[in-house]
């Protein structure tokens, strides 16, 4: 048990293991100036339990607060802040000095994490009773009621019947926010966090301050609503209006394009007098071919001639040998002379028939017909 007196009021602790921990001490540290208690185990390897019992005794009387089963970890500070408690009128405020450096640390986001990595009854029921000091009191009912169930399913009577006192403080002071739309299937969003249907049909305990609230739906528009809610009992209903329907991308309008132009060119002009012309040269190179026969029976005709001569008399041939050339160069000559005027024959009517073939048109001009 320790005392103080202070010239507005006298003070006295007791403080006590409980649970598990029974038998382990605590220092106990008043720092009368900063108006607030530190408690500190002695155990530095495990986490202890204590309850303790606060008096505040004044002219107008006297007022005492009770609070059991708070967990202390080893090496850490715990501050009860009795200069700030004004009585009844509010709760008494903790706070944590972790380094051991006479520094109050967040308690708040410290035992949120805490709790993150390793849920407790004890540890949940501290953090409902630090949102309460920081006025978030609709985060402080909804640890306050789970701290309530674990207790009871722990079958741990004192931190129930903290849970249960704490809530009874916050009866009533919770505010509240209705959000009514017209759109039956919208979702609803509050800070972010999206709110099933059957508790978006139903007040929502809100904890003081600005808040956010997004109506959406699927093909519609969202809608955001800002609102600042109260520190007490302050009931807010925000009606949204029926969402717009999101625009529909428009496809762009078909044109139809106006038939291309077909470009051709013309073919290239015919030339009539080709196959005449080929006949025709045909004819002078057949020709040429019995012109040189001939000229070939026309040079053995003069051999055989000269031969002839040379076996006979010049005024008369007896020779019979001489008589066989003169009837071969005979012979020759004749051939030579049919086959030569022949051949010159066929080459003349060639050249006529090459000369007489039709000529090409003139060919057109280059150029694009179109067609459509």
């Amino acid at each position: 048990m320790e005392r103080i007196e202070t010239p507005g009021a006298d003070y006295e602790f007791d403080v006590k293991a409980v649970g598990e921990a029974n038998g382990q001490q605590f220092t106990l540290r008043l720092e009368t100036k900063e108006g607030r208690l530190g408690i500190t185990t002695k155990d530095l390897n495990a986490a202890t339990t204590y309850d303790i019992v606060m008096s505040r005794i004044d002219k107008a009387g006297e007022e005492t607060f009770e609070a059991a089963g708070i967990e202390l970890e080893p090496n850490v500070t715990d501050y009860v802040l009795y200069g700030d408690w004004g009585c009844n009128k509010k709760p008494l405020k903790f706070g944590t000095d972790t380094n051991n450096d006479g520094k109050i640390d967040e308690a708040c986001p410290k035992l949120q994490e805490s709790q993150r990595i390793e849920p407790g009854g004890g540890t949940l029921l501290l953090l409902g009773m630090c949102h309460q000091q920081q006025g978030k009191l609709a985060s402080a009912v909804a640890e306050l009621r789970s701290a309530q169930s674990m207790a009871r399913r722990d079958h741990r009577l004192d931190r129930e019947k903290l849970a249960t006192k704490h809530l009874a403080e916050l009866e009533g002071k919770v505010s509240t926010v209705l959000v009514r739309t017209a759109n039956r299937d919208a979702t609803l969003r509050v800070d972010g966090t999206v709110v099933s249907a059957e508790a978006a049909s139903v007040p929502l305990p809100i904890d003081p301050g600005a808040h956010t609230i997004e109506v959406s739906g699927k093909g519609k528009k969202t809608r955001v609503v800002k609102l600042t809610v109260g520190a007490v009992a302050e009931n807010r209903t925000v009606d949204v209006p029926a969402l717009e329907d999101e625009p529909v991308a428009k496809e762009p309008p078909t044109t139809r394009e106006p038939p291309k132009a077909e470009r051709t060119t013309p073919p290239p002009a015919g030339d009539p007098g080709a196959t005449q012309r080929i006949v025709g040269w045909s004819l002078v190179g057949a020709g040429a071919v019995a012109v040189g026969v001939g000229a070939v029976f026309g040079v053995k005709a003069i051999g055989d001639n000269a031969d002839a001569k040379d076996a006979c008399d010049p005024a008369r041939c007896t020779s019979a040998e001489g008589l066989a050339k003169n009837d071969d160069a005979r012979a020759s000559a004749t051939v030579a002379n049919v086959v030569v005027g022949l051949g010159l024959a066929v080459v003349t009517t060639g050249i006529v028939v090459v000369l007489l073939a039709p000529k090409a048109s003139a060919a057109r001009a280059p150029g694009t017909i179109f067609r459509f």
